[in-house]
């Protein structure tokens, strides 16, 4: 994905946590990342290693426990409320998103993302 100048200056205007909201909403509701991309995503690793975020950076939603359940993690809420949805999963993105992950997740965007 090539960031116009003018994406560029969006992207600085926003908090990371909204940004990164914003574009994965976009990125999962188009299906504009790969299945495989999605796997990686659910993973601690991959997120620890891509976005240096501690949790991984999608869950998917277990409908057998409530919303609210589904975001935990050791007792706090690590996810966002609303689930977004990628053909008929839904996932919660995790909201653990700090200003020094901004350029790890604009690489992510350039090298995984189709264009938006």
């Amino acid at each position: 994905m090539e960031i116009s100048e003018k994406d560029q200056k969006w992207f600085d205007s926003l908090k990371i946590g909204k940004l990164v909201h914003n574009l994965m909403t976009i990125i999962l509701q188009k299906n504009l990342i790969t299945e495989n991309e999605i796997k990686n995503l659910l993973e601690k690793e991959y997120s620890k290693f891509n976005f240096n975020v501690i949790f991984p950076i999608l869950k998917k939603v277990d409908n057998n426990i409530s919303l609210k359940e589904n975001r935990m993690i050791y007792g706090n809420q690590r996810y966002y409320a609303n689930p977004i949805k990628n053909k008929e999963i839904e996932y919660l993105l995790t909201n653990e998103w700090k200003e020094f992950h901004l350029e790890n997740f604009i690489n992510w965007l350039k090298n995984k993302v189709k264009d938006i």
